[in-house]
């Protein structure tokens, strides 16, 4: 219960949440740090914004309590960090869970830059194996278009286009010995429920499940599977799509 009743009957029923948290910088890659700031347009008076940077659910427990926005100001940023955040108001239920991811890039890779898009996968400290899913974070970055002109290039450092919790896994077997593994992903949504979610990357049909496929010395050119999948496609068999990344 929100509000103590000692004595008297528990209210049992509270009211649907009605604000959601806003972050002043979405998910992206940085270097250095970067100041992070949380706000709800019209906050009523005793409504409260809750935190976490651990990843974990922003809840009022004895053991794990949130951070409070309003003691700690604004939140600066310098190491890998997924903030969730949602609003507690006495007598209604929390609110919304908002997360935000932000990747710390190595100062070494300022300026790199690709003509694919990027996708960026954090582990959480996790080893992938074939036999268990691990929460994890994913971010996709598009080709961003210059000033002057020039070939529109994806940046390690920038905005990113999606970003999403989820949970993934070593995939496949032969491949599992080299360094870069494939893996199997499913989509989160930011609540506790752990909900598929369905996200449309690069602007391909939405899904909740996705793989990222390294063919290494089974496909040293990388164009076998995306052939024969455009093939299948064209002869109006399903196959799935593909993006180079």
């Amino acid at each position: 219960m929100t509000i103590p009743s000692p004595g008297a009957e528990n209210n049992s029923t509270l009211a649907a949440p009605t604000h959601e948290v806003d972050f002043s910088v979405k998910s992206r890659t940085f270097t250095g740090e970067l100041v992070l700031e949380l706000s709800s347009d019209d906050l009523p008076a005793g409504a409260r914004i809750g935190y976490t940077v651990n990843g974990k659910l922003p809840w009022i427990s004895l053991f794990s309590p949130p951070r409070w926005y309003d003691e700690t100001g604004p939140i600066t940023v310098s190491e890998t960090t997924e903030v969730r955040a949602r609003v507690f108001e006495d007598g209604k239920l929390p609110g919304e869970v908002r997360s935000e991811s932000y990747f710390k890039v190595s100062d070494e890779l300022v300026d790199w830059s690709s003509n694919l898009p990027v996708i960026v996968v954090e582990s959480h400290n996790q080893r992938y194996t074939k036999s268990r899913f691990s929460p994890s974070s994913i971010m996709f970055l598009s080709p961003q278009g210059t000033e002057d002109g020039e070939e529109k290039r994806t940046s390690i450092v920038q905005e990113a286009e999606l970003e999403s919790r989820m949970t993934a896994r070593q995939r496949g077997s032969s491949t599992g010995g080299w360094p870069k593994k494939s893996l199997a992903m499913e989509m989160w949504f930011d609540d506790a429920n752990w909900a598929d979610r369905e996200i449309s990357p690069f602007g391909m049909p939405a899904d909740g499940d996705w793989v990222l496929s390294g063919r290494y010395d089974f496909d040293r050119a990388l164009m076998r599977n995306p052939l024969a999948y455009r093939f299948a496609r064209e002869m109006g068999a399903w196959a799935p799509r593909t993006q180079f990344v």
